[in-house]
This record gives structure tokens, sequence and C-alpha cells, in this order.
């Protein structure tokens, strides 16, 4: 969109189903995450064999950084969705969110 800080940076040919996006996008993402996290797991098992990887220091709560980086995004995506006035999409937003990030504890909790 062209409300927010960097000016209209993209633009669809055709209004979408999502708040005039088509849903090609977000399938598009979907496949581009996959292949950058498969070829991740590529990299990383053929690095681990080569120098396997023994770290002399942890930090404390490593283990929190990856999600801590993920709602540090997520939030300050749906802040400038609000400051924007986009205030159904914000809301839509942060259902869909709560939505996920119910489902992953309540995965959790099971598991545990």
């Amino acid at each position: 969109g062209d409300r927010w800080f960097l000016g209209k940076i993209y633009f669809y040919r055709e209004a979408g189903e999502y708040f005039h996006i088509p849903l090609t996008n977000f399938a598009g993402w979907f496949f581009v995450a996959g292949v950058v996290l498969f070829c991740f797991a590529l990299l990383d098992r053929w690095l681990d064999r080569k120098i396997p990887f023994n770290p002399q220091y942890q930090l404390p709560a490593q283990a929190l950084l990856g999600p801590g980086i993920y709602f540090g995004v997520l939030f300050f995506n749906l802040a400038v969705t609000f400051y924007i006035g986009e205030t159904l999409l914000g809301f839509l937003g942060t259902l869909i969110s709560l939505a996920i990030f119910s489902l992953a504890l309540f995965r959790v909790k099971q598991v545990n």
C-alpha cells in the first residue's frame, strides 16, 4: 500500500480476495518459505557432518531468540497496520495470529 512510511513499493494487477491482496501472493510466500527452510536444513546437515557444532558457551534463554524476532516483527506489522488506520485488517491480523499461537501452544502442552 501507499499509506505507510515506505510509500507505494508494490501493486497487484487485479484486486485480490483478502483486502485486495490475491491469494496467490500468500501461496508464493508459503512456497518461498518452504524452499528457504529446506535449503537451510540441507546446509545445516552438511555443515554439521563437516564440523560438528559444539558450542563452548550458550546465551541464557537462547531458545527464545527466534520467537523473539518473530513476535517483534509481528507486533511491528500490527502496529503499522493500526497506525495507518486499517483497523479491521489489524483486528483480523491479531485474531489470525492469536489462533495460530493458540494452536501451537495447545500442541506444545499436549506433548509435554
